[in-house]
């Protein structure tokens, strides 16, 4: 690798690369410019999804950052001051190689983000139905969190569900969802209820399944639910603090990674913060907002 380039090389594959277009701007934040082969002055960059050609250069002052997607939706993120040919960027990557945990959570990303998505309601029920997931069901209230098939790392869990005025909700778990037993069972007014993972009945590391109905009726839609151990809690922390410690995890590109980190280890309620938090930072970036739709729709909301 060249000396004076930080780079983080995310996706990793092999692409011939032509004259034409190499690059395009998929996010930037700071002192940056650009100048293409036959100019003389410098242009500030600003353009999501400005083109860059092989023979392009970028200046990238303090406290930049940049990624970059190729047409083989590779991720290159650039941060450390400097002026830079995008041909020495790509040879640079291609012959330091590697890979990450934050190159092994942003495949999924750029892989569903390039899916042909004509109809996002279609996209939902065909992943759902390949999932075995249950997106709406007419006997029982809207379910709001937690996500199904979530696994909880905190020592609680909130569940709420949509308003179906009725008199009162049952909120029951098993260990079962096909004629299973009775762990717990919870009658109350109101459309949330929070309960502590330390639970003597609740099982821990294990699938188990909870139901809401109303006004006492049998349940019969489950929901599984998995409470993480300690061990496991421990792991996923410190790959988090691993990936944070490999780029920006502060600006959008880098939460968008945290929150498919997350969503792959079923835990969606923080991925779906992670998703937010990206959206709140900027606004103004489809990407985010379109990887944001697609990770509901893989929820079950459109």
């Amino acid at each position: 690798m060249r000396a004076g380039i930080s780079i983080i090389f995310l996706l990793i594959s092999i692409t011939v690369f032509s004259q034409e277009d190499a690059l395009k701007v998929f996010f930037c934040k700071g002192d940056i410019h650009f100048k293409r082969e036959w100019q003389e002055e410098w242009l500030e960059l600003s353009l999501l999804d400005l083109k860059l050609k092989n023979h392009d250069s970028l200046a990238l002052g303090n406290e930049s950052v940049l990624y970059l997607l190729d047409n083989e939706s590779r991720l290159f993120y650039l941060s450390h001051p400097g002026k830079f040919q995008i041909i020495a960027l790509i040879n640079s990557i291609e012959s330091q190689g590697g890979s990450s945990l934050f190159s092994r959570y942003s495949c999924f990303l750029w892989d569903e983000l390039n899916k042909p998505h004509k109809d996002i309601e279609k996209y939902s029920r065909r992943y759902l139905a390949d999932k075995g997931g249950v997106s709406r069901a007419p006997n029982i209230p809207h379910v709001i969190c937690p996500f199904y098939g979530s696994f909880i790392l905190a020592d609680q869990i909130d569940f709420s569900w949509g308003n179906c005025r009725a008199n009162e909700y049952t909120l029951s778990f098993w260990d079962s969802y096909d004629n299973g037993d009775n762990l717990f069972t919870v009658t109350i007014a109101d459309t949330a209820f929070s309960i502590s993972t330390k639970q003597k009945w609740m099982p821990v590391n294990k699938v188990f399944y909870w139901a809401i109905t109303v006004n006492r009726k049998p349940a019969s839609v489950f929901i599984p639910i998995k409470v993480l151990d300690v061990e496991s809690r421990n792991e996923i922390h410190k790959d988090i603090k691993a990936i944070k410690e490999e780029t920006h995890a502060s600006d959008e590109v880098g939460l968008l990674i945290i929150a498919a980190f997350y969503e792959s280890h079923n835990l969606y309620h923080l991925a779906n913060d992670s998703y937010l938090e990206a959206i709140r930072l900027n606004p103004e970036n489809q990407h985010v907002k379109e990887y944001y739709h697609l990770f509901m729709a893989r929820m079950g909301d459109f």
